[in-house]
Formats: structure tokens, sequence, C-alpha cells
């Protein structure tokens, strides 16, 4: 009795059938355009009006509600606890902590030019970190600890 070899030959049935489905098919490219052809448009689509309503109950918050103004919440420098701060070629980095944050919560990286609230990082210094808003000018200073003893 002869078995059927079923599966290798519909593996090069298929095969076939997809060889001839790739070389008979045309490929569908835009012919190029002329040197004097303006190029066509990009394809975007055109932002819906901003209304009242909109921004009264935004969609994608979790409640509908705007978000409170910064000047609610906005936090204050003066109490924040200064964790360290990494400086480098161009990248300075500074960690910083609310007084009020939970035990265990993780500092927050600050890079010069990033808001805290309404107040702006302008400076990191070795000792100090210079926060602005508006006209006003806040510097916070901290001691570093001393360097570690190699054993």
């Amino acid at each position: 009795m002869r078995r059927l070899r079923l599966p290798p030959a519909l593996a090069l049935g298929l095969t076939g059938l997809l060889a001839a489905q790739i070389l008979l098919t045309p490929p569908d490219i835009a012919p190029a355009p002329g040197p004097g052809a303006a190029p066509p448009p990009p394809a975007v689509a055109a932002d819906p009006p901003v209304t009242p309503d909109l921004a009264a109950r935004p969609l994608f918050t979790r409640l509908r509600r705007p978000p409170a103004s910064s000047t609610d919440n906005a936090p204050d420098v003066a109490g924040l606890a200064v964790v360290g701060i990494v400086t480098g070629r161009g990248a300075d980095i500074a960690l910083v902590k609310p007084p009020d944050g939970p035990p265990g919560s993780k500092a927050r990286t600050l890079r010069v030019g990033q808001n805290l609230g309404d107040w702006t990082l302008t400076g990191i210094e070795q000792n100090a970190l210079i926060f602005r808003r508006g006209d006003s000018i806040h510097r916070l200073t901290f001691k570093r600890p001393p360097p570690a003893q190699r054993p």
C-alpha cells in the first residue's frame, strides 16, 4: 500500500501559487513627478477649532475637568529638599524632593530650563539651585557632604 505524501505536495503547490501571484501582479508604484511638477500636499488633518465646551470639559482627562491652575498647587521651592546634583559635560541634573512627600517617594530630576510648578530652574551650582518665577529669583542653597573616604 502506497502512502500519500500530502504535506510536501501541498507545500510545493502553495509555494507555486505564491510565486505566480508575486510574478504576475504588477507593482503599484506611482510614476515619478516631472521636473516642474509640485510635490503632492502632505496628508495632514486640520486641527478642529477649540470651543469653550471643549476647553471646559477636556476629552482625555479622567473626570473631564480642566487641570487646576499652576498657582493653586504650585510647590514652594524654598521647602524643597535637595537630594543631590549630577554635573557633567552640559548635562547638569538636580534631584529634589518636596518636604511633604510620602516616605520612600522618588526624587524628581530637573534640568536647567525645566519647570517645577510655576518655577523654572535657571541654574545649577556646586551648592545652590537657582529658580525663577517671573521677576522673582530664589536661590536654594544646600550643604555638600564631605567626599567619601576610600578604604
